[in-house]
């Protein structure tokens, strides 16, 4: 049931915040009066019960939060007091839906009872009764929240990050915060992001002057720098002098971008294959669709483009790996996986990737194209639903390859992916992406019959590999899923209008074919507010604009339900 309620489980993030934070930083934060009022203020007026703390990257707001948390857990909370937290990361965007966030906060809370209230056994009990499950929908989220927080008599909430929250789901999750604090007079808020979202806070959520400007202090700044360097896993590399300097100049600058900097050209300037492991490590850990796993980047590391095996003589321990990136790369160890040392340094590579790694990537579409041809892999059954442990990069390139192709990819390694989708149904990377990528929570009742190559660049929106695909085999157009969808559908729901350009524009396409659901590509569209695929097919002649799911939603039902008021005044504004 916890597992239902949401897939986050916050308190795992905050160890690992917890496991780096430097002890004495930020505790300014806690003396002021603007917290100390907050903390132990009353519930009259929702302002009052808001504290918002803004600051430039890498001022160390995340480092506040934890420290907030662990101060409001080892002197506030008791028996029936609660804390909760979340810490947004653009990592993991595509995940942390607002209905994911705002369900691992109630997911935290159901787990301080001493027993799962009946309501939540009840909504389980009645998701469970239709095809695959239903994942817990946020207006019911809202609804049992008031009923969980009901039991405590304060209840804390701590949100960390508001900007790394990708804009779609950022105003939903502002609305749930306010209407959980609207219905829960009990419940105190605290939040951080940079100064930018303030308004669009202000928005949803009055602040009423429970504000906190972020600015690190330059004994922080030394505290922290004496910590790293202390830590320093290339000590050889380090002397007295060139620690003085460090200490003199970097508080006075406090510049994370020049730092990030003078550590790559370090990097780089490692001998042998140090540089290359570097620099790779970098690439893949920043460019990730998701946290990579410890074992997952050291088979990227180790993988030869076109070798028909993977040489394990060549496979870098994560010790190297992490001394070659010269503290820049850390490792968690409770959930196995290796990430960079700041959000700032992942933003700084991300905006930077195109001059710091050549056709990024390309390269990583290759590696796992590359890996998932490996002999022994394709020999595997095809009903696999995770990666075997001596193939453990195999659930990464079979899932997230598309992702990374979307962006970018090369003339060869194009004519690679088609080698493999070409054989896609009796390959163990399609029915691993049903049990594991896309939306896992809804597709993880699928099985890969009838799922295509065709279907699965649809999803992901290559539209150079759709347009080859569709010009020499068009059998597949119009096939379901295991649960109906065709490649439209999937390329509808999901906005990719190239792709959906490409399908409509072939002469044995079925634009009104649909799901178990009864939803074709218009509803899908529509529901998800795609205005541009909204577009394209009310243009097409052969799709029924007015086509009903199973439930008799219409396309214009289901853009009003969802709020997506673009696509309401298209549809209201047809001439037929």
């Amino acid at each position: 049931i916890l597992s239902w309620i949401s897939p986050l489980e916050s308190w795992k993030r905050h160890r690992d915040v917890v496991g780096t934070r430097v002890k004495g930083i930020g505790e300014w934060v806690l003396k002021t009066g603007q917290f100390q009022a907050w903390r132990r203020g009353g519930s009259d007026e929702t302002g009052g019960r808001i504290l918002f703390c803004h600051g430039a990257p890498g001022a160390g707001k995340t480092f506040i939060c934890s420290l907030v948390i662990d101060t409001l857990c080892d002197g506030t909370a008791g028996p029936n007091v609660a804390v909760g937290c979340l810490y947004c990361d653009y990592r993991g965007q595509k995940e942390q839906t607002a209905e994911v966030m705002i369900g691992s906060l109630l997911r935290q809370f159901v787990t301080g009872l001493p027993e799962i209230p009946e309501a939540i056994k009840q909504a389980f009990r009645e998701a469970k009764k239709h095809l695959g499950g239903r994942p817990l929908e946020l207006v019911k989220t809202i609804e049992l929240f008031q009923v969980v927080l009901g039991h405590f008599q304060r209840v804390f909430i701590c949100v960390d990050a508001l900007d790394e929250i990708v804009a779609e789901y950022g105003a939903p999750f502002l609305r749930s915060l306010r209407q959980i604090l609207d219905r829960s007079p009990n419940v105190r808020l605290f939040l951080t992001a940079r100064p930018h979202i303030q308004s669009k806070v202000e928005g949803h959520i009055p602040l009423n002057g429970g504000i906190i400007a972020v600015r690190p202090l330059c004994s922080d700044i030394e505290n922290f720098l004496a910590a790293k360097l202390d830590t320093d896993p290339c000590p050889e590399a380090m002397d007295d002098d060139l620690r003085s300097e460090i200490m003199t100049k970097i508080p006075g600058e406090a510049s994370e971008v020049n730092a990030y900097t003078a550590t790559l050209q370090r990097i780089k300037g490692q001998n042998g294959a140090l540089a290359r492991i570097g620099t790779s490590a970098l690439m893949w850990i920043s460019l990730a669709e998701r946290p990579l796993l410890v074992d997952e980047l050291c088979h990227a590391l180790a993988m030869e483009v076109g070798s028909p095996n993977i040489d394990a003589e060549m496979i870098p321990p994560i010790q190297t790996v992490v001394a070659s990136c010269m503290g820049l790369v850390t490792t968690d160890p409770a959930s196995s996986t290796v990430r960079l040392v700041h959000a700032t340094l992942e933003e700084y590579l991300r905006s930077h990737h195109e001059n710091l790694f050549q056709n990024a990537h390309s390269t990583i579409t290759e590696v796992c194209l590359s890996y998932m041809s490996i002999q022994s892999v394709r020999e595997l059954p095809p009903d696999l639903t995770t990666g075997p442990p001596e193939f453990p990069l195999l659930g990464y390139a079979s899932c997230y390859w598309g992702g990374h192709a979307r962006k970018e990819l090369a003339a060869s390694v194009s004519q690679l992916a088609l080698r493999i989708l070409d054989q896609y149904p009796q390959h163990a990377a399609a029915n691993i992406f049903l049990q594991n990528g896309g939306s896992p929570r809804v597709w993880s009742c699928f099985n890969s019959e009838g799922f295509s190559g065709l279907h699965y660049v649809s999803y992901w929106g290559i539209d150079e590999l759709v347009e080859k695909m569709v010009s020499t085999d068009q059998a597949n157009l119009n096939k379901g899923d295991s649960w109906g969808r065709t490649p439209l559908i999937l390329a509808a729901a999901r906005g990719n209008e190239g792709v959906v350009r490409s399908l409509i524009n072939c002469a044995g396409l079925d634009p009104n074919c649909a799901d178990e659901d009864g939803r074709t590509p218009l509803n899908q569209a529509s529901a998800n507010g795609h205005e541009g695929v909204v577009t394209m097919l009310l243009n097409c002649t052969r799709v029924s604009p007015d086509s009903a799911t199973g439930a008799g939603g219409t396309p214009l039902h289901q853009a009003s339900a969802n709020g997506h008021e673009g696509v309401v005044r298209m549809l209201l504004s047809r001439d037929d």
